[in-house]
């Protein structure tokens, strides 16, 4: 029985169940459950492993880690956009996952080593023009660490999409084993910042090697057959690569110029706050990770109103959720850091409620996001992502030297509210089916055609 089915399965006195019954029904189903342990192993390592670099690191040596991190979280949205998201509406359904995800592998891997060299190629040239020495050793773990990452992410992204759960679970378990390992040896020898480098880098790389030995193995070599799958997609690949290029500037791209502003502190400041609203991230991340194929398959099936239906559902979830957590964190941001940063940076009280706001707008943007991409409208994406960060990106040179983190925050904010209305707009004027006729996702043109 499907979980749509389940839900509307009659209670022992004969009557439907009530619509609270019913989306506890569907949010229970085995693949958000699964979902939610994974992102939450997740949340569980970064959150553990940052907030002991952050306590036990030089404020230089965790602003340098700080910076790969932002930097890794940026190229994992670029890979979003070029990547998982046309494998994704390519192949919305098991049986083409089996058929085209080897080829999307392989793509993913050839993506991966081309950052790894431009990463390479950069350390190198900002060694030669006399950059600071903390930043050039981010941008050289970058390099050493981003392949790995990304090929774990794209390989995640492809066991949800072929139904994979046993393997999810079997990857989340070994990246976390890994992660705490690494956090282990820092804590327990000199706080040495290499070691924090590596665990980041390496425990996705050990959780990729069981990923490919489980269920999830490449059955095929590269083929000719990688470049017309992703040409298929072009259009759609070229308006989210576009619109990852502009939400940079409002996510965590201002982590990085925070470090052109303000040198390592600033980044070391955004991480270490943000570190504190990571589960509800997570929890959107583990959400988005299961819905953005639902919204797929309620479209196929039952047509734009199957979709909205999704959509809203998405939406009351990531509210129930999270909205209760981020009021607290709001509430009690100060007694939060004295506990988790006493005598570091347990005075960012400002901060930390600006990514509270920021939070917020991202959790109604965040289905609004998969409606726009199950519709592959990328073209209107962009657009929103191009014009919030504009925005951000105004505020955010104007004031980021005098103000530091809290402009960044207030830039992020403004750029993403900027967005989420102009998505909103979006879906209310564009409809490029009609009401009577659907068709599959990937059978369906371009939205900016």
């Amino acid at each position: 029985m499907d979980v749509s089915t389940r839900s509307k399965t009659p209670g022992p006195d004969g009557k439907p169940p009530s619509p609270f019954i019913a989306r506890f029904r569907r949010f229970k189903s085995r693949d958000r459950v699964v979902g939610l342990i994974d992102q939450g192993l997740l949340a569980l390592t970064r959150f553990g492993g940052t907030l002991l670099f952050a306590r036990i690191l030089e404020v230089e040596d965790f602003g340098a880690f700080a910076l790969f991190v932002s930097i890794s979280f940026i190229l994992s949205n670029f890979q979003n956009s070029i990547a998982v998201l046309p494998f994704i509406v390519s192949c919305p359904t098991v049986e083409l996952v089996r058929k085209d995800g080897d080829l999307w592998f392989w793509l993913d891997v050839i993506l991966s080593l081309l950052v790894a060299v431009a990463l390479a190629l950069l350390a190198g040239g900002m060694m030669l023009f006399g950059a600071a020495e903390w930043a050039v050793r981010a941008v050289a773990f970058s390099a050493l660490g981003a392949p790995f990452l990304l090929m774990f992410m794209f390989h995640r992204r492809r066991m949800y999409q072929s139904k994979s759960y046993r393997n999810v679970l079997g990857m989340a378990i070994t990246h976390f084993l890994a992660y705490a390992a690494g956090t282990g040896v820092v804590y327990w020898t000199a706080p040495d910042p290499l070691w924090a480098f590596l665990t980041f880098a390496l425990a996705p790389a050990i959780a990729l090697v069981f990923g490919l030995f489980g269920q999830g193995r490449v059955r095929s070599g590269p083929s000719r057959r990688m470049w017309p799958a992703w040409r298929a997609t072009h259009r759609f690949s070229l308006w989210n690569f576009l619109g990852f290029l502009a939400g940079v500037f409002y996510n965590n791209g201002l982590s990085v110029m925070l470090s052109f502003f303000v040198g390592p502190l600033g980044p070391a400041m955004f991480t270490a706050t943000r570190v504190v609203v990571q589960p509800c991230i997570t929890m959107a991340n583990a959400v988005d990770l299961i819905d953005k194929p639902r919204a797929g398959q309620a479209l196929a099936n039952k047509g734009m109103e199957g979709l909205r239906r999704s959509i809203h559902g998405t939406r009351m979830m990531l509210l129930i959720l999270g909205v209760p957590y981020l009021v607290l964190v709001a509430i009690f941001s100060g007694d939060i850091l004295a506990v988790l940063f006493p005598g570091k940076y347990d005075g960012l009280v400002l901060e930390l409620r600006l990514w509270v706001l920021a939070l917020l707008i991202h959790l109604v943007a965040k289905p609004l996001m998969t409606q726009l991409v199950t519709l592959r409208n990328s073209r209107a994406l962009f657009f929103g992502n191009l014009t919030g960060a504009a925005s951000a990106l105004s505020i955010a040179l104007v004031t980021l030297e005098a103000y530091g983190v809290p402009a960044a925050l207030v830039a992020m904010s403004a750029g993403r509210l900027i967005n989420l209305l102009l998505m909103m707009l979006a879906l209310s004027r564009w409809n490029p089916f009609g009401e009577g006729s659907m068709k599959a996702p990937y059978d369906v043109p371009s939205g900016d055609s």
